[in-house]
């Protein structure tokens, strides 16, 4: 597993909270289902990315990643899924996160 940047010092504590749960809900689809071997978190100022090399995933989402959605919706992100958009054709999921309000 390798992660590239670092989240922003200044996020609020529910974004921050939000960001620790989606990587946690993300890693935990990796282990559960995946079956890859390579992870990567990459973490920018407006998103943060979980992508595996894993066998991807047409299915639909299940309940962790509902609830997921609804808390990032809650807080004005938003989840988005690539079932073959990861690390040779893994899965990835992104969070985009709000404009932190000053």
């Amino acid at each position: 597993m390798s992660v590239e940047g670092e989240p922003e010092s200044s996020l609020s504590d529910d974004t921050a909270q939000l960001i620790l749960h989606f990587v946690q809900e993300a890693l935990t689809n990796v282990v559960r289902h995946a079956r890859a071997d390579r992870v990567i978190i990459r973490v920018a100022e407006d998103e943060v990315a979980v992508s595996d090399n894993g066998m991807g995933n047409d299915h639909q989402a299940g309940f962790g990643l509902d609830s997921m959605r609804e808390k990032a919706h809650s807080l004005g992100a938003r989840i988005d899924t690539a079932p073959h958009g990861g690390i040779d054709g893994g899965f990835r999921l992104t969070l985009k996160l709000p404009k932190e309000r000053a």
